[in-house]
């Protein structure tokens, strides 16, 4: 290793000490380390590299690095002369040494103590300024917590630290003369157990003397310690870093009297720019651009692979979603590259090429049903090709492109994907993929059930370290909150209004309209929905959701973007109609109907003939079969995409809807019969408590109406007086649920001339209602009958 820094990464010799054999010694270890920390020897834009290939031990949680004399290994704990403890090396390399990039490489049993969180080291995804003030810090251990290193005596060394320099000699040639660490550890740790923490964004750089890059270095670490500054941690500075050197490397070859090298360095420029396509527009045009353009060289000095490969890269630029170009282009690369990327005589290639041939076919596809059916057999043929042969963690993110394909098509075949990615990728491995797998799990399976998953990938996605991921979770949880059928509703609300307000700053309209748009329609829709006990509260919250939807609908196209625009409308005739504009809020859910098509958008569809049914049956007067059709009509067809889809949740609340709607006039009060009998066979009080009592109230309402003047009325009486008292028994006791179903038991026993519990019920009614300060009409009413009964 001290032979490669030397020899191979222009490290001066009298810098570099190796400390060999017997002079391995846990004193001499700590004096050389205590050096590090002299700034008169280490100063601020130094690289310090240090390899510790040692015995290893672990007591109580905590390791220790064991001197080369030590006198027995049993009393390390006792004397200071053989043993080093890991928790004082992690903080001389953390926080002691002033150079701006420290790498520690340690390799040796039980190494992953250093790291591990057990024995204090700062989470990986803690604040940087809580951790180091220097721009890059990370150390490497060849082994775990808990198991032994493996060693390779032909090499006279352990196991990974042959096969880093083995690495070293390989990369710092591909990569045209330097190598960062995340590369060159990232191939080495298939050899062994690799935890390990970085504590900055950046990365440690091994360069070859003389390289462009090598020359260029400090000029390249001033540029990315700016870039850090000026851009998200989201982005990583190791490929901004990839950009600057590609682009020297392209100035200093001349292209006339090196035409294929020069070719090469701008295909590997395009790929720096493929990496960095993701929100920038940019970047994404100079990688078609550079593609598009050495394609035809390759190809013409017979360089077949090159191309492909290029080829393969060009086609992920046209089915990057947001991106430039389209599907079509991207179905014709894949085409192109799997000519060459054969089944047969590149099966690996072959299966990741599919893969994107795959999204790319569903992005063609003008239903997400539709792109399910022909591009998930696609994409679990590669998956199944690639199993065993890529990386773990290749796999994982192919499973994880068949769930994101599968997700509102057939959510439990997506959930059981990215639970299968995640028995591949672990937090301690790959926390930032762990994470991102835990949001697409919450998104699979919704609700309740989402909610562990999103709060598991917030202890990672901190707003510190990953401000833009921690912004879009939060956004998914409040997705899982709003429809949770479980829980505290205002509790529920209110958590996920908090959420959404932090997130906001965060999103940004320019690099993902569709998410902007969609974080600001769920705020609104939270506020509007939220339970409100204060009128001024109230008001203040539909001020607020009036601002954020006329912030949306200002910079919204309607054809680009069918389902937001139609979703901001949806929720915009809400707000209307809870200020009172009954026609305005017809006309809103209208519009949002007219963007939409049953065939492309079957489920934003679905939820907008709810939302029009709702405002047409809220708005009908007087109500009757008439008046109510169109309602009706539009639930109905609800329904039928439902049931077409196979989606529960809508029938059932298209079933209870349609229930209120029809038992408002009495031709309607069996067809509500059978439609609230349809939603409480869904419906449970475990499973769906809040709907479940709002069906079993409009069961007993629709008892008490279709038996006035009949034959039967006592018995329906008595029916909705069971309902009721149902519905009573599952809610809490100081609830505006509560109150109302008091009211109505208050009507039941009115009907049935027992005035003293008609009396009982209409009291605990009002008192409810007035404690809370909402809903003055049931104060009101529940007074005016009490009047009543009193002078009866």
């Amino acid at each position: 290793m001290a032979a490669d820094l030397i020899d191979r990464c222009g490290f001066p010799r009298e810098n570099v000490v190796v400390l060999d054999r017997g002079q391995a010694t846990a004193t001499r270890i700590r004096q050389e380390l205590e050096r590090l920390e002299d700034p008169r020897r280490v100063q601020a834009n130094d690289r310090v590299f240090i390899a510790l290939a040692l015995h290893g031990e672990v007591d109580s949680g905590s390791g220790f690095f064991l001197g080369a004399t030590p006198t027995k290994n049993a009393t390390h704990r006792t004397n200071p002369d053989d043993y080093v403890p890991m928790a004082a090396v992690r903080d001389i390399v953390l926080k002691g040494i002033p150079a701006k990039h420290v790498m520690l490489v340690s390799d040796a049993c039980y190494a992953g103590s250093i790291v591990d969180e057990g024995v204090g080291v700062p989470s990986p995804n803690a604040s940087v300024k809580d951790q180091a003030q220097l721009p890059f810090r990370a150390i490497w251990a060849g082994t775990d917590a808990v198991s032994a290193a493996i060693t390779n005596d032909s090499l006279k060394s352990t196991r990974f630290l042959g096969r880093l320099s083995s690495e070293l000699e390989f990369l710092t040639k591909y990569k045209q003369g330097w190598v960062t660490a995340k590369d060159l550890f990232g191939r080495a740790r298939s050899e062994i157990a690799l935890p390990w923490t970085p504590v900055a964004r950046g990365s440690f750089l091994f360069a070859v003397p003389k390289s462009a890059l090598y020359d260029e270095q400090e000029t390249l670490a001033d540029t990315v310690n700016d870039a850090r500054l000026q851009s998200s941690l989201e982005i990583c500075n190791e490929k901004l870093l990839r950009i600057k050197a590609l682009q020297v490397l392209l100035a200093l070859v001349d292209e006339k009297k090196a035409p294929l090298d020069h070719a090469r360095i701008l295909g590997e420029l395009g790929s720096a720019y493929f990496d960095t396509a993701k929100g920038s527009d940019a970047n994404a045009a100079l990688a078609i651009g550079i593609y598009r353009s050495v394609i035809p060289f390759m190809r013409s000095h017979g360089q077949a692979e090159l191309a492909a490969r290029a080829l393969a890269n060009l086609g992920s630029m046209y089915s990057m979603l947001g991106g430039p170009g389209d599907p079509a282009r991207a179905i014709d690369c894949m085409k192109e590259a799997q000519r060459y990327y054969t089944r047969e005589s590149h099966p690996l290639e072959w299966a990741r090429t599919q893969a994107t041939f795959a999204k790319a076919v569903a992005q063609s596809q003008s239903s997400s049903s539709e792109a399910a059916r022909i591009a998930a057999p696609m994409l679990t043929q590669a998956i199944e090709l690639a199993r065993n042969k890529v990386s773990s963690n290749e796999l994982a993110i192919m499973l994880n492109e068949l769930g994101i394909l599968l997700v509102n098509v057939d959510d439990t075949q997506a959930a059981s994907c990215f639970e299968s990615a995640l028995a591949i990728v672990s937090e301690r491995n790959d926390a930032e993929f762990w994470a991102k797998l835990q949001n697409s799990l919450g998104r699979a399976l919704k609700g309740i059930k989402a909610l562990p998953h999103h709060r598991a990938a917030l202890t990672v996605f901190t707003e510190d370290s990953f401000p833009e991921a921690w912004a879009y979770t939060q956004f998914f949880l409040a997705e899982a909150l709003f429809d949770s059928p479980t829980g505290d509703s205002e509790s529920n609300s209110e958590e996920a209004i908090r959420g959404l307000r932090k997130a906001l700053p965060h999103i940004h309209r320019e690099t993902d309209q569709i998410t902007w748009t969609s974080c600001r329609v769920l705020l609104a829709d939270c506020l509007i929905r939220r339970p409100m006990f204060d009128l001024k509260a109230a008001n203040e919250s539909m001020t607020e959701a009036d601002h954020l939807l006329s912030e949306v609908e200002s910079g919204m196209d309607k054809d680009r973007e069918p389902e937001p625009w139609a979703h901001a409308h949806v929720v915009t005739s809400r707000l209307l109609m809870l200020q009172g504009k009954k026609v305005e809020a017809v006309a809103a859910a209208q519009q949002a109907l007219a963007a939409l098509s049953e065939e492309k958008n079957p489920i934003p569809w679905m939820m907008t003939q709810l939302q029009l049914g709702e405002v047409l049956a809220k708005s009908a007067s007087p109500r009757s079969q008439q008046t109510m059709a169109p309602a009706v009509i539009a639930m109905r067809a609800a329904q039928s995409v439902a049931n077409r889809l196979g989606n529960k949740d809508v029938i059932a609340y298209a079933s209870l809807l349609l229930a209120s709607i029809q038992a408002s006039y009495p031709e309607g009060y069996e067809a509500a019969r059978q439609d609230c009998l349809k939603a409480l066979s869904y419906y449970t009080r475990e499973s769906h408590p809040r709907n479940w009592v709002a069906a079993k109230s409009m069961e007993g309402f629709i008892w008490f109406w279709s038996g006035e003047n009949t034959a039967h009325q006592r018995e329906s009486d008595e029916k909705a007086i069971q309902c009721h008292l149902e519905a009573l028994a599952a809610v809490e006791e100081n609830s505006e649920s509560a109150a109302l179903i008091h009211f109505n038991l208050g009507q039941v026993y009115l009907d049935l001339s027992d005035f003293k519990n008609a009396r009982e019920h209409y009291t605990l009614a009002r008192d409810i209602a007035k404690r809370l300060g909402y809903n003055p009409t049931i104060v009101e009413r529940a007074e005016s009958e009490l009047r009543r009964i009193k002078s009866t």
